[in-house]
């Protein structure tokens, strides 16, 4: 269109595109004339990449920044340094340790000299294992009051108290000739199962109780039995005159 107004397609001179002239407008790509880039660029700015001639780094540098490494000359670090100051481990010549130490801080672990310890110790004070000559056992012992056998509440002792054990000499335990057992005993009590002589059953004994099969001798059954009254299927000659 030469006599109208020149379009943005057809006259790419007369507007600058983004896409036709990048000179115009500054692009995404590193420049370092117009802009400072992404890309770490000593001369425009300093980078965030570790760079020690612009900004003290992380890295060790007593000089400057105090660094997160341990460093023993500019501040006392977090690994044990005995000149600095005491650590956390055992050091027996800075302070007391957690370790025995008669001379200094009682330990935790037994010292017969310092204080008594928690594992018994018959000479310090009496523990809590059986000891003759102290305090009496809890356990039974026939003899007396006090133990004579440390070792003697570990055997049976059937004298003194009857134990859990069947013991026929002492206290009576359940015996199945005087109390009738759980399990079939033919001699002690006759079972329902074991003995259908003693009493008659509705299974082993039909004679005894009439059943509901049919016993023409007693009374008459359910079923049809036509040798001891006529019934009304059976009886082919019609219906029984009354």
């Amino acid at each position: 269109n030469p006599k109208g107004r020149p379009s943005l397609r057809t006259h790419p001179q007369s507007r600058p595109s983004l896409r036709t002239h990048p000179q115009s407008r500054p692009s995404l790509r590193p420049n370092p004339q117009d802009q400072p880039s992404l890309i770490p660029n000593p001369q425009s700015r300093p980078s965030l990449r570790p760079n020690t001639q612009s900004w003290p780094s992380l890295r060790p540098n007593p000089k400057g920044r105090p660094s997160l490494r341990p460093n023993t000359q500019d501040r006392p670090s977090l690994i044990p340094n005995p000149q600095s100051r005491p650590s956390l481990r055992p050091n027996t010549q800075s302070w007391p340790s957690l370790r025995p130490n008669p001379q200094g801080r009682p330990s935790l672990r037994p010292n017969p000299q310092d204080r008594p310890s928690l594992r018994p110790n018959p000479q310090s004070w009496p523990s809590l294992r059986p000891y003759p000559q102290g305090r009496p056992s809890l356990r039974p012992n026939p003899q007396g009051r006090l133990r004579t056998h440390p070792q003697s509440h570990l055997r049976p002792n059937t004298q003194d108290r009857p134990s859990l054990r069947p013991n026929p000499q002492g206290r009576l335990r359940p015996n199945p000739q005087r109390r009738p057992s759980l399990l079939p005993n033919p001699q002690s009590r006759p079972s329902l199962r074991t003995h259908p002589q003693s009493r008659p059953s509705l299974r082993t004994h039909p004679q005894s109780r009439p059943s509901l099969r049919p016993n023409p001798q007693g009374r008459p059954s359910l079923l049809p039995n036509p040798q001891s009254r006529p019934s009304l299927r059976t009886h082919p000659q019609g219906r029984p005159s009354l």
